[in-house]
């Protein structure tokens, strides 16, 4: 059964319109929870009054957002492949989960293409078999395997803020699967099929940015850097995160397209 993660911060509105397209176009089992990384506004009491189980903390950042969806998914349920989501992402065609599916079984770990310059074509077709060959990528969506989870591990939670975390933790799969993915070297495989990015007003912070770029670089740089991580840095972290997922409670019984969307569930 497909897991989804859908990756949120103060965007209340913006999630409820991603959860409510992937209740409109999903027609296959799936279990949802909503990583919410510190929203000061009413998102977790919102989801939460409708039904969605959500993860939240403190603000730590997109590594550790995602690690909180992540770890929920892999630890709570049996869900495989996992796929992760931002809020400023939601799907429009009624196949993209289960081509998205069966990319993840193909490849084990699948990125979303977008934006690339048409003069300067990825390699590849887009497709299933023969996805795009691409050297940059966007953290919008990815789908990951439990196996490719359990092998390479999660985000790296040196990172803090956002920029540069889902680059690293692509690498390292890049890495692991290198000989059967049988790409050119420094590239992935990705997919732009069933859903739409978005590009609205976030919580960006150029400093952040540049700090994470000098951790990737000290991260690519050491050649003793174990290709597993876990999501958490040390015994303290490793408790505070498995406190959120206490608090988060059980899985839900698996959604379908069938529910109620979160629009119908929420007030006006």
């Amino acid at each position: 059964m497909l897991g989804i993660g859908v990756i949120t911060r103060n965007r209340q509105s913006l999630v409820q319109h991603c959860l409510d397209e992937i209740a409109r176009h999903t027609p296959v089992p799936h279990t949802l929870v909503v990583a919410d990384d510190g929203s000061a506004d009413t998102t977790v009491e919102v989801l939460r009054r409708a039904g969605i189980t959500v993860i939240t903390g403190p603000r730590r950042g997109c590594a550790w957002n995602k690690n909180r969806a992540l770890r929920w998914l892999h630890r709570r349920t049996e869900c495989d492949p996992i796929l992760l989501l931002e809020d400023d992402t939601w799907p429009f065609a009624a196949d993209w989960a289960g081509t998205w599916v069966l990319a993840a079984e193909r490849w084990q770990h699948v990125n979303y293409c977008y934006g690339f310059d048409p003069s300067r074509l990825p390699g590849g077709h887009g497709t299933i078999d023969d996805p795009y060959q691409c050297v940059a990528f966007g953290g919008h969506c990815t789908v990951t395997t439990r196996r490719a989870l359990s092998e390479v591990g999660y985000l790296d939670c040196r990172f803090r803020g956002y920029g540069w975390e889902h680059v690293e933790w692509t690498h390292r799969f890049r890495l692991h699967y290198r000989v059967p993915w049988g790409l050119p070297d420094e590239t992935v495989p990705c997919l732009d099929y069933g859903i739409r990015a978005t590009w609205p007003t976030s919580s960006f912070s150029p400093s952040e940015f540049d700090h994470n770029g000098v951790v990737y670089a000290e991260i690519r740089a050491a050649a003793a850097e174990p290709t597993y991580r876990a999501p958490w840095l040390n015994e303290v972290e490793r408790r505070q995160l498995d406190a959120e997922l206490v608090a988060a409670g059980r899985p839900p019984a698996p959604a379908a397209r069938s529910r109620l969307s979160v629009l119908d569930l929420t007030d006006p």
